[in-house]
């Protein structure tokens, strides 16, 4: 189990809503030059680095040894995960000359 302590900042990490989905939709279909990924990704935050410093304690079923286990990837349920996850969305969009959305910034255009 997973606790977090210094809880004092605020993450955020949108999805779009329907409505925004409709807007890109009514876009495309204007320009048939212009295309439209949506991704629904289940296993995205275990393949992001945290540097957050998540320290956790064994599971009971595993040899107590003393040791307590440093988080090293996102994990669901942390503050930072969505976060995280987004930010690097982001990034790989912006190098592949994608703007990130201002209005919404879970979009990439």
């Amino acid at each position: 189990m997973a606790k977090q302590f210094h809880k004092t900042e605020t993450f955020f990490a949108g999805t779009p809503g329907m409505y925004a989905f409709k807007y890109f939709l009514h876009i495309l279909a204007l320009d048939a030059r212009k295309a439209m990924i949506i991704l629904d990704v289940t296993s995205a935050l275990l393949h992001i680095r945290s540097s957050e410093g998540i320290v956790l304690k064994p599971p009971p079923d595993v040899e107590d040894s003393g040791w307590l286990w440093a988080l090293q990837v996102a994990l669901y349920g942390t503050r930072t995960a969505s976060q995280l996850f987004q930010d690097d969305v982001v990034n790989v969009h912006v190098s592949v000359d994608f703007k990130q959305s201002h209005v919404h910034p879970c979009v990439s255009i």
